[in-house]
């Protein structure tokens, strides 16, 4: 019951965040807890010296910000679904968005990434 509370709020507040929400600092702290704690979204991109969990959030939280509408609209389209509320943007900030920035890391550190 209280994680099925804490994943409610968590995607609540991903879903604010993608629609243009600011987060609190309390709001970003949850954030970055919840990063730290979570084997999913450091399994792709651990925290280190390099990628604090804060730099981690701020940055996820922008790229979540800048693909959201044609994301959204996509998958909206997509899978003939008639509420944003129902799309898995917590699959997206915990799984999807590492992965890119992982992509994006590996490529940059090959010199490649203009391919």
């Amino acid at each position: 019951m209280y994680q099925e509370v804490i994943d409610k709020h968590f995607t609540s507040l991903l879903h604010d965040i993608a629609q243009g929400h600011k987060p609190t600092g309390v709001e970003t702290h949850m954030l970055v807890r919840t990063l730290k704690t979570d084997v999913v979204q450091t399994a792709i991109i651990p925290i280190t010296k390099k990628h604090s969990a804060e730099n981690i959030v701020e940055e996820r939280m922008h790229i979540l910000q800048k693909i959201w509408p044609a994301f959204s609209q996509w998958w909206l389209q997509y899978l003939k679904i008639n509420k944003v509320e129902d799309i898995p943007v917590d699959t997206l900030w915990r799984f999807y968005i590492p992965l890119s920035q992982w992509v994006v890391e590996q490529k940059r550190s090959l010199g490649d990434f203009s391919k």
